[in-house]
């Protein structure tokens, strides 16, 4: 089950102060949803919507304190069930597969992880075309690959893969070629795979 976010994690001057009042929203809201739907045989835990992506500014040592106080109330009201967050690969900023597997080191690291929430990367094939090219594919490796390796340092929690099925061409769906070769790439590293991309905001088209 998601929870609800909030578009202001996208204001560099509110990260320091607003990290912990986006935890106790997203707390709130996680026992919200608990308490409505725990009596639900399709309920299997929480999806954590923040999109915390790849920087060079250390944005996660904040991002940090949301997680964690959702972790906290987690623990008191549904300790039983997992949480899952998707970190991906932002373009704004130029790194390596070096400065990734960096970053991904210290998001696991100050994060309270259970040993069965799941760390389950955006594979950043949305940025592609509808059909791979090798770059393409060398790129969601080498991310991939980084988040990992990164995730086996300190071992903390499981490790999932969160394909996209959309495209950069706005509104175009990958193709069955690239989603079988997405899957191909996504069971070196995950123990578990899963999508929200469908109905994201790059939708296949609706006749």
């Amino acid at each position: 089950m998601g929870l609800a976010a909030s578009d202001l994690w996208w204001k560099n001057d509110l990260y320091k102060e607003q990290c912990e009042k986006w935890g106790a929203y997203q707390a709130e809201t996680a026992g919200m949803v608990y308490s409505a739907a725990s009596g639900y045989e399709c309920f299997k835990g929480f999806y954590m919507p923040f999109e915390a992506y790849t920087n060079t500014y250390g944005y996660e040592k904040y991002w940090s304190r949301t997680f964690n106080v959702l972790i906290e109330k987690l623990n008191s009201v549904a300790p039983q069930y997992p949480l899952i967050c998707s970190p991906y690969k932002s373009s704004l900023y130029r790194m390596s597969k070096d400065s990734v597997y960096s970053f991904a080191v210290r998001f696991i690291e100050n994060i309270n992880f259970r040993a069965y929430d799941i760390i389950a990367p955006q594979d950043g094939s949305g940025s592609a075309p509808p059909d791979f090219d090798k770059a393409s594919e060398q790129n969601v490796d080498d991310f991939l690959s980084a988040f990992y390796t990164a995730s086996q340092k300190q071992v903390k929690c499981r490790f999932g893969v969160n394909i996209e099925f959309f495209s950069k061409e706005k509104g175009e769906f990958a193709t069955a070629t690239r989603i079988a070769k997405q899957r191909e790439i996504a069971n070196r590293y995950a123990d578990v795979i899963l999508s929200f991309s469908y109905s994201h905001y790059y939708a296949p088209k609706i006749g």
